[in-house]
């Protein structure tokens, strides 16, 4: 994933799945106001994707549980 890291939330929400940051590519990304942006780089690789589909599973059944 690539997350503007002035966007707090995505990058919480990122890392709460157990993503791993990879770096910064500093001032990378222009928005239409004319401002550069940092971008945060993230990722997930085989295991880590597993271990994150249980998780994100096991959160959903805690505030969604099955009838």
């Amino acid at each position: 994933w690539w997350i503007a890291t002035r966007n707090k939330r995505a990058i919480g929400s990122i890392e709460k799945i157990g993503a791993v940051f990879e770096g910064t590519l500093r001032s990378h990304t222009r928005f239409s106001d004319g401002t550069w942006a940092d971008i945060a780089v993230y990722s997930l690789v085989s295991d880590e994707i597993r271990r994150a589909m249980v998780g994100i599973s096991a959160r959903i059944d805690e505030h969604h549980p099955a009838q």
